[in-house]
């Protein structure tokens, strides 16, 4: 398994006149449509394409109502599914709290131990010449 990221220079908003400083930054090398998914679901499992795909429409289906019903959607040991409030802002006692103070709402995956175990042994691999590469620049 690889880590791709990207150097990317930040500079800090309290101090615009000094030069940023260079971090590394996850980067995406394309994007995986949930049918390529069922594809490689089905070429290891024996399952037709067709079958999976449906299979995880329906995944995806079920995880929005459990969602929508107030749950957590534990996936074992590949992580956890859960919905987050951020408030825009505090109250200074229960009595003073307004729903309007609710920020975003937000789904949150916590990966679990097999998926934490994978991304921790992985290797580190610099994407910039493969943007480079996407984008025709030299």
């Amino acid at each position: 398994m690889s880590i791709y990221y990207r150097i990317v220079q930040r500079i800090d908003p309290r101090e615009p006149e000094v030069a940023g400083k260079f971090y590394a930054s996850g980067a995406s090398i394309g994007r995986m449509g949930l049918n390529e998914l069922a594809s490689r679901v089905a070429t290891r499992s024996g399952h037709s394409q067709g079958t999976v795909a449906g299979i995880l429409y329906d995944l995806c289906e079920a995880i929005v109502y459990f969602i929508g019903q107030g749950r957590n959607v534990d996936l074992g040991n590949f992580g956890i599914i859960q919905l987050r409030l951020r408030n825009a802002s505090g109250s200074e006692n229960k009595e003073d709290f307004r729903i309007s103070q609710v920020g975003e709402k937000k789904l949150y995956f916590v990966p679990g131990i097999t998926l934490t175990g994978r991304i921790n042994a992985a290797e580190l691999v610099n994407a910039d010449g493969m943007y480079s590469d996407m984008s025709g620049e030299d």
